[in-house]
């Protein structure tokens, strides 16, 4: 036989009705106090509940420690936004590159033509 877990069995608490008591909504049944098993799990929801309801604690305000924190994001953000410099070699070298591809590319052409202009000449 299947066992069913404990906040779905007929004869104990719902989820619902234990965080409703944990809440402070109602009071208690005698099932909850006799059933270690409801207990735990409303312990638990009372833990839960606590946990969620207390404040965080107060920080204090430091304006020394603020701004330094204010120059760091945007010093950060100078520095993602700002181009990198491009050093000078770079873009000669494109150009080199693109000057040496024209130039093959007429030398070839060249190359085509007077080796036509051959074999027209030798038949």
């Amino acid at each position: 036989m299947t066992q069913m877990p404990n906040h779905l069995h007929p004869n104990h608490l719902h989820d619902d009705e234990l965080i409703a008591l944990a809440s402070g909504e109602g009071e208690a049944p005698k099932h909850l106090k006799d059933c270690p098993r409801c207990a735990s799990r409303f312990k638990e929801f009372e833990r839960t509940l606590a946990l969620t309801t207390t404040s965080m604690p107060q920080m204090e305000w430091n304006p020394l420690q603020s701004g330094g924190f204010m120059h760091q994001v945007r010093r950060g953000i100078e520095l993602q936004s700002a181009p990198r410099p491009v050093p000078w070699w770079q873009p000669a070298l494109g150009g080199a590159g693109l000057m040496l591809v024209v130039l093959l590319a007429i030398q070839a052409a060249v190359d085509q033509a007077a080796l036509e202009q051959d074999s027209l000449l030798a038949s």
